[in-house]
C-alpha cells in the first residue's frame, strides 16, 4: 500500500506528459505521410508516434528515478 501511494503521484505526472507529447507528435508531417502510405493506425501510433513521443518522457523519468 505505501508503494502504491508513493508511486501514484509520479504515474499521474508521467501519464499527463506522455499524453501531451503524443498529441503533439500526432500532428507532425511524418505521421500524416505514414497514414497516407496506408499503414494501419496501430502501426502508425506504435512505431512512429509513440517512439518519438517517449523522448521527453524518458528525459523526465531520469531525474524522477534518481530522486526516488
Amino acid at each position: 500500500m505505501p508503494a502504491f501511494a508513493l508511486g501514484f503521484a509520479s504515474s499521474a505526472l508521467i501519464a499527463r506528459l506522455t499524453r501531451a507529447s503524443l498529441l503533439q507528435v500526432i500532428r507532425e508531417d511524418y505521421i500524416r505521410t505514414a497514414r497516407a502510405k496506408g499503414l494501419a493506425e496501430r502501426v502508425v501510433v506504435t512505431r512512429h508516434a509513440l517512439k518519438n513521443s517517449m523522448i521527453p518522457v524518458i528525459t523526465i523519468l531520469g531525474p524522477l528515478l534518481a530522486g526516488w
